[in-house]
């Protein structure tokens, strides 16, 4: 297909269904370096305005949740994003990366002991269920994997 014909077929397939959403579940370190990236990208001089407000619409819903949640340092830190002098430096990305790595460990040492399952195919478990997500269609296998 060429651009010109799938830019046409994308748009009229967008407006197909002006409500359709998906759910999408983060953790807290994803969440904070997507937040951390959108940030960055609010600063590009030539953002054109209906990304910017997109953009902008995601991360104060973000933050909205997160202080909700009660992330109040969290929160000071993202609102802070627009701030060079707080933008999110490497020593904060290594700590995210390491904090989900040991989560990471920790589901895989509760996996390995029976005490939270997971499918057989492609790993997902009760924890961290599959990108959009997913339910058990049987003991060993999830909704996404069910052939």
């Amino acid at each position: 297909m060429s651009p010109d014909n799938l830019l046409s077929a994308a748009t009229a397939q967008l407006f197909e269904d002006a409500n359709y959403q998906m759910p999408i579940v983060f953790g807290i370190a994803d969440l904070c370096t997507l937040i951390a990236g959108l940030q960055l990208a609010l600063r590009h001089p030539k953002l054109p305005p209906a990304v910017r407000e997109t953009i902008t619409i995601f991360i104060d819903a973000a933050i909205e949740r997160l202080e909700e949640d009660g992330f109040t340092e969290v929160v000071e830190l993202l609102r802070a994003g627009n701030n060079s002098d707080f933008d999110v430096d490497a020593a904060f990305t290594g700590a995210a990366r390491k904090l989900r790595d040991d989560m990471e460990a920790e589901r895989q040492a509760r996996i390995a002991a029976g005490v939270e399952r997971a499918c057989i195919i492609c790993g997902c478990s009760e924890t961290r269920a599959c990108a959009g997500g997913c339910v058990w269609a049987n003991e060993k296998v999830c909704s996404r994997c069910v052939v």
